[in-house]
């Protein structure tokens, strides 16, 4: 059971980082819900942001502020320090190939959670420490388990079919839980990905100018956006820069998140409508494989 899963999620983890397309929800989706933009809750975006937050979020953690330059983060920007400048900053994020950036080592991204299920399918599925943890529920046999040079004493305590039956009650939820990891579809919440980002860039191509504050002086490119699926999404992106960047600046001269000015900006309304208008009767079941 460990070798199939880990195999399907592999290669869908795989393909959740194809254009960034997959983080670039998150973190929009994610600002929606911290600025209070009006954006109801979207019950598999909630599920999924939970999920993988630890690996699209820098920090593992939400971010509450500073959209712009963690979402740069996940695309491959490179945290350096100026010099007599304590403080950190960031330099321009690489923006047509982040995954073959050089920066790519310090990126925040999900290939950490790639490169572990290569190891594990490499490794004959020997089970890491946080699974034993689990399993034994015993932290001063858990703390020595590392130094022992077999399995003697693990069997002495425990017989093999209460091993099995302690691993089943570990493993239950990742199968049958509310949100069970083992049998997410990644290519259905890719084509949900895409299909919010490919609105989104219509959206605004349709709106032109209109989308965006008064005091907008740029907006990026629609080239064929209706007809080549790849500029469609870069200009989504792009849009999704230019969004969070305003919703930063704004940020700064709100008090609170109950500050209306920030969920009228108009380039917020179109994001929060267009995700909202995809997102509508789609289930958490509808993300899961089926039982055949």
């Amino acid at each position: 059971m460990s070798a199939i899963s880990d195999m399907t999620l592999y290669v869908g983890l795989e393909i959740l980082n194809e254009q960034n397309i997959f983080g670039a929800v998150m973190h929009l989706y994610n600002m929606l819900q911290q600025i209070d933009g009006g954006c109801k809750r979207i019950p598999i975006l909630e599920e999924l942001r939970n999920v993988f937050k630890s690996v699209v979020f820098a920090g593992g953690q939400e971010p509450t502020k500073d959209f712009a330059n963690i979402f740069e983060l996940f695309c491959g920007a490179k945290i350096h320090k100026k010099l007599g400048n304590a403080r950190a900053m960031l330099t321009e994020a690489p923006r047509e190939e982040p995954r073959t950036a050089f920066c790519k080592d310090q990126k925040i991204s999900m290939s950490k959670m790639n490169l572990s299920a290569a190891i594990s399918f490499h490794n004959f599925y020997t089970p890491d420490m946080d699974f034993w943890t689990k399993l034994i529920d015993d932290d001063k046999f858990t703390r020595k388990f590392p130094k022992l040079t077999s399995y003697e004493e693990l069997f002495a305590r425990y017989s093999p079919s209460e091993l099995v039956r302690r691993a089943r009650d570990v493993l239950r939820p990742e199968y049958e839980g509310p949100f069970p990891i083992a049998r997410l579809n990644c290519f259905a919440v890719l084509d949900l990905c895409t299909e919010i980002l490919i609105a989104i860039a219509r959206r605004f191509k349709e709106l032109g100018s209109a989308a965006w504050p008064p005091e907008y002086t740029r907006s990026p490119g629609f080239s064929n956006v209706s007809e080549v699926q790849r500029i469609c999404i870069k200009s989504a992106i792009s849009c999704l820069r230019l969004t969070m960047t305003d919703v930063v600046v704004e940020q700064a001269g709100c008090k609170n998140k109950q500050d209306n000015r920030l969920r009228e900006r108009p380039p917020v309304v179109i994001m929060r409508e267009t995700i909202m208008k995809v997102c509508e009767g789609k289930n958490v079941e509808d993300f899961l494989w089926k039982d055949v």
